[in-house]
């Protein structure tokens, strides 16, 4: 995004959030109108970038939750379809290698997938993890939420809730209970918000972490291990291993590619030692 545009979406977004406190109440309430998309996506870009200048990581956080549990982000699925052909189907598709490889000695009751989207990965996995009893996907946006209920109807296998992983995944993981993310999601907890739910996780006996997620270009994960805020959309490059091994998980499969400008990194990580 060019200086000009980005300051001119800055100026619009701090604008409307002083002259349309309707919109605003839209954003902080999930309410799903399907109005004044572009205004809400000003006005939300406005406050991630303030919240970058003072480096205050909670509200940048919150900024982000706020973007994917309204209706500005509904068009992100419809829009990046093709990834889970591309992409997950495609090199990030080892880490399911990974798991199934696991589960020939090892047991996984139920795998809960934050920020599952469209739920094409979760289904995905409920017919090729079969020794898994319960899938659970869970997104902050309900209008998805909805959308998969109906969509994947005929798979029992699969459970659709809409919760906030902080609040959800404390309460409802379990022994053997594998957390996953794809293409995306972890990068918007800041690093207190992560680490409190591995922590809450890394008590279950047996538990298990799997994910794709983006990086900073520039972040040396030998040499720091502190999450920083990056690209256009203010999100957290995140030292994973660094998380990981802080609450006594092993990494059994790390690897790191570059796909066009973006730099993924996939990690499986168990609470049992290989």
């Amino acid at each position: 995004m060019s200086t000009l545009k980005e300051k001119t979406k800055i100026l619009v977004g701090r604008l409307g959030e002083t002259l349309f406190p309707r919109v605003v109440e839209d954003i902080e309430t999930g309410r799903h109108s399907g109005r004044d998309l572009r205004l809400k996506r000003a006005i939300l870009y406005a406050r991630s970038q303030r919240a970058k200048k003072q480096g205050d990581d909670q509200t940048s956080q919150n900024t982000l939750h706020q973007f994917w549990k309204t209706d500005t982000a509904n068009d992100f699925y419809m829009l990046y379809g093709h990834r889970f052909q591309d992409w997950f189907l495609g090199p990030h598709l080892k880490l399911i290698d990974q798991l199934e490889d696991y589960m020939q000695d090892n047991s996984i009751d139920q795998m809960i997938e934050v920020g599952c989207g469209d739920g094409r990965v979760l289904d995905y996995c409920s017919k090729r993890l079969t020794g898994i009893k319960r899938f659970t996907g869970l997104d902050i946006n309900p209008m998805i939420i909805e959308a998969n209920k109906t969509r994947y109807a005929d798979n029992p296998a699969l459970t659709f809730i809409s919760e906030n992983a902080q609040d959800w995944v404390p309460e409802h993981t379990g022994p053997r209970t594998l957390l996953f993310t794809y293409g995306g999601v972890l990068e918007y907890f800041s690093q207190t918000g992560l680490e409190a739910l591995f922590e809450r996780h890394t008590r279950q006996p047996d538990s298990v972490i799997a994910f794709v997620e983006p990086l900073d270009p520039g972040h040396d994960l030998k040499n720091d291990p502190d999450s920083h805020v990056f690209g256009q959309e203010s999100s957290f490059s995140h030292n994973y291993r660094h998380i990981l091994e802080k609450f006594d998980y092993h990494v059994r499969f790390e690897e790191e590619h570059q796909m066009g400008p973006i730099r993924w990194i996939m990690i499986m990580a168990t609470k049992s030692k290989p």
